[in-house]
This record gives C-alpha cells, structure tokens and sequence, in this order.
C-alpha cells in the first residue's frame, strides 16, 4: 500500500513495526555517530549532521532515504506506526551523497513534497488500508511547527504582454490560472494569485508568465527577429588572443585540436613536480577521475592510444587546457600547450615517400610557432636537466626565455606508454610565461630579388657543442643590407676525425638588397664568422 501510493500520489512513505520500537515511540533527530543496518541490507555509519527517525535507544530510519532493518515490517507485524512527514531537500540530498543510496523516496524528497501531499498520502494509505484488511484504525498525531500557508504572487497584465510579445486582457490571463487550480484576484491592472503548496515550482511573476505561455501555447506567441548592434569596442583579452593563434598556426600544420577531461587517475605520478601534490576531487565521478590533472600528457596519451587502436596510425594534436598543483603556497590553475605526434609526418603518396616524426621535427615546429607565429625573439634551446624522466634524454631539450621554461619537449620514454609500439613525441609550452611577451608587431621588409650566393663549409666542434649557440654567431654577422642564412645538412661522427669531436657541415646563403654580392664580400664575411666561431672552439675542417 505505501509503494502504491508512493507512485499515485507522489509522496513517499513508511511503515514501522510498533512491537519492535523501543518505548514504543518514534523521535526526529540529529544521528550520533552511530550506525543503521538499512533494509537493503547494507550497513551505514551516520555523522551529526543526518536527520534519523529512532526510537528510545537507536536509529530506525534515515529521514527521508531508507528505513532500518530492525523495525522494518514483516509478515508476523500485527501492529504498525504509519509516517507520512516532509524533510528538506538539501538534507535529504547531501545525505544520500555522502552515503551513497538512492531510493525511490530519497528522489521525490530531493525535488520538494508539499505538506497537502503529506497529509492527503496519510489519509489514502489509512483508507487502502481499513478498506482492504481488518486493520484497527487507532489514533493519528499531527506535528508541525507552523501551519503550511499558501503563498501569494502579483502578476501584472501589462508585463506579461510585455515578456511574451501579445495582447491578452485580464479576463483571460485569470482563466488560464482558474484552470491550474490557482486563486486569482483582480487588482486594478494586477492579478493576485494564491499558489497551492504542492506547486514549488511557482515562486515569482515570471513562473505565472511561463504557465500563462504553456496553457496559451507557444504557437500562438508571435516569433519576431530580434537586432543587435556590434559593440563599438572590444576588450581583447590576451589569453584568449594567444590561444587564436595557437590554433590558426597548428591547424595549419596539419594538428587536430584535442579536448580532455580535467580528471586524473594518478596513473603517472612522476609528472609531479617536486614540492607539488595532486589536488584530490570530494566527490569524484569514478576511481579513474579522484584528482586534478597535473599535466596535459595523459589525456593526450589516451587520445593517442585510442587513434591507433582505431587504425589511425599518423596522429598530429593539441590541446589548450589547464592544469591543478598544489604546494606549500596553496592550489595553482596554469594554462598549458600540449602537442603530440606519433607515425608519420608525411604519409606514404603515390608521388612522395613517407616521412617519420622525429624529434628534429618536432624541434623545428616549436621554433617556428614561437618566431612565426606569436613572433617572440631572445629565447634559447638547452639540454633537458639530468633529473628529467618523461623524456629521452638524448632526444630531448627545454626552451627559455628570460631564464624562465617556456616549454619543454622530445621523444616520450617508453615507460609512460607501454601499451603503444610507437615513438610518441610530446611538448607542453606554458602559456603562462608567454601571454606577456607575444609580439602584434610585423614590419613588411621588401624581399630581394637579385641572385643568393651560396657557400658550403665543414667545422670540427666538441661532440657536445650546441649548434645553437654556432647559429647565433652566424646570425649576428648579418648587416643592414645583407642577410645571411644558415641549413645544416650534415652531421658526422666518427674514425675519421678526432676522438670526442663531430663535424657539422652547413650551407650559408648571402643575399643583398641592390646588388649582386662579389666573391671578395662573401669572402670577407665568412672570415668574420670563422673568427667568431674560433672563440667557440669551432674549427675549419681540413
């Protein structure tokens, strides 16, 4: 009978065995810490701030959630208790969460009973049940602090026609509420409206305004284009604007853009840095999502794995996102870049070969997002330190700008992917050391059409020499008029030059801007740089 009329009338209630209470009574309360065996059997320790039928000694109901086992009713009750209460929504549902239950009664209270519904749920289940067993009515005990009152709205005819775009007169506004059992009374222009109280949804003007829409129906309110002019001005926020040109510049490299969960399964917890913990969730969705992401990588791994395991094999993505530390000076947001790439570069054509990612690539792309792209000058590329462990440290490096790490990148140790047969290569930029230092400034500069001379060389430098810092010698022999450009085509190492030593060979290009450069000039210029380059160590080989 109580689930009968739990589902025809709406209102959960429940039934106690009598000869079970202790002293014969049931009390409302705040629980202790103490605990219920429930009717599903499970065991629930309860905090102080639960709501608890009990009678003199123990709990024997969660308000509003499940009942206990101990008075549950059973085929040998003769006598019962019949409750039939409201509760507040917000207890009943930071109950139910904190233990984890979910009932048909612990739904219907979290999204509001009224007390009509209260009281009319009692009188049915009493009904059903002196009508349909030889049950012996005994006494009924109501308790409420204050009577339930109705509540009471205005609503004015002249803004309802203004909100909805019509013409409907007080006579008819009043019918359409007649016929959702609303009390209405004309006032002048204004229609006051008592509102019963099993309607929690109707709370102000505007809720009368949408039920006056609804009965009418939509398709009688005319649909008109509404104008909007542009704002005059905009407030370029500078994030925002860096991230634009973020995805302009990869998608034009042939990256799809990537978007992650924020969840963490600390699956990988050498992405810490040191004197940072993870940030855990209170109420996590799953085991796979307890924490903050402390980096973009294993999301993106994931998204990797699931290409290939789709026979995608050429996978190129990105992904603007934050991620969540903590350490001694509390809980940090950082926004980063993550790029990954595994497979080809170039897949196989009719007319081309394959071409495998490597880590010069992904070292040429980064270097061309922070010159083309966001035009950023006076940063450096250096080994990545001893201590690093995401990456290989032969095929990795960080990159600098005034003295702060602007990113980091290079080929993925396989332990971080033991479910791909791959080379994943994987750079995070942080976008946060950067947002102030993008440059808008874009000088055109006529490009020259006259002839470029080329000259081939080959140095001996230390087998851990920087070619960076040899490029920069070049550059800076570059004058107003002639500019000069440098490829590495070439790296050797081995018996046929000195012991812990390599040869790079390069070819320099010299071009002028009105005139066709002689063999002296050039001559003179490649005399200025080898000099330099001597300062580095770096000799002409023989």
């Amino acid at each position: 009978i109580t689930n009968y009329v739990l589902l025809e009338l709406g209102h959960p209630l429940h039934a106690f065995d009598f000869d079970k209470l202790s002293g014969k009574k049931i009390i409302v309360r705040k629980a202790k810490e103490e605990s219920i065996s429930a009717l599903n059997k499970l065991e629930y320790k309860l905090s102080s701030d639960m709501l608890v039928i009990a009678d003199d000694s123990n709990p024997q109901a969660i308000a509003g959630v499940i009942g206990g086992e101990i008075s549950g009713v059973t085929n040998g009750t003769t006598s019962i208790i019949l409750e039939s209460a409201l509760f507040k929504p917000q207890n009943v549902r930071s109950t139910r969460n904190k233990l984890n239950v979910s009932t048909d009664s612990s739904y219907r209270f979290e999204r509001g009973c009224s007390w009509e519904g209260c009281e009319l749920a009692a009188k049915r289940a009493l009904f059903l049940l002196l009508q349909n067993t030889s049950a012996k009515f005994i006494s009924i005990n109501d308790t409420f602090k204050e009577e339930a009152r109705p509540k009471k709205l205005t609503l004015r005819t002249s803004r309802l026609n203004k909100i909805l775009g019509v013409i409907l007169d007080k006579k008819e506004i009043g019918d359409i509420l007649l016929r959702l059992n609303l009390r209405v009374e004309p006032q002048d222009d204004n229609l006051n409206v008592e509102i019963p109280t099993y309607r929690l949804d109707l709370n102000e003007e505007i809720d009368l305004v949408e039920e006056v829409a609804r009965i009418k129906g939509y398709d009688s309110i005319p649909s008109d284009i509404i104008t909007a002019k542009m704002p005059e001005y905009s407030i370029e926020e500078p994030l925002i604007v860096l991230q634009e040109r973020i995805r302009y510049f990869f998608t034009g490299q042939g990256f799809q853009e990537a978007i992650n969960y924020s969840f963490y399964k600390n699956n990988l917890p050498e992405l810490l840095p040191e004197g940072n913990t993870l940030i855990e969730i209170a109420n996590p969705l799953s085991k796979d999502t307890q924490f903050l992401r402390p980096s973009l990588l294993p999301g993106m791994l994931e998204n990797v794995l699931r290409n290939l395991n789709n026979h995608l094999e050429d996978i190129k993505l990105f992904e603007l996102g934050k991620i969540f530390l903590q350490d001694n000076s509390g809980r940090k947001e950082m926004n980063r870049l993550g790029i990954i790439a595994a497979g080809n570069t170039f897949p196989k054509g009719w007319k081309t070969k394959q071409v495998k990612t490597d880590f010069y690539m992904f070292s040429g792309l980064l270097q061309k997002f922070l010159t083309g792209s966001i035009k950023i000058s006076g940063w450096s590329l250096h080994e990545s330190s001893e201590d690093e462990t995401v990456y290989c440290k032969e095929q990795s490096a960080i990159i600098c700008l005034d003295k702060e790490i602007i990113a980091k990148f290079g080929l993925l140790n396989s332990a971080y992917h033991p479910d791909i047969n791959e080379d994943v290569f994987f750079s995070e930029v942080y976008l946060d050391n950067l947002i102030n230092k993008v440059s808008d400034n874009r000088k055109y500069t006529q490009y020259s059409n006259l002839p470029v001379s080329k000259r081939d060389l080959s140095v001996i430098t230390p087998v851990d020499f920087d070619f960076g810092r040899m490029a920069e010698e070049i550059y800076s022999c570059k004058m107003k008029d002639i500019n000069i450009e440098l490829e590495l085509f070439d790296l050797y190492k081995g018996d046929k030059i000195q012991k812990g030593c390599k040869s790079l060979s390069f070819t320099l290009y010299f071009n002028h801007k009105t005139k066709t450069l002689k063999d002296e000039e050039i001559n003179k210029i490649i005399s200025q740089i080898l000099e330099k380059l001597e300062k580095l160590g770096v000799v002409l080989r023989s």
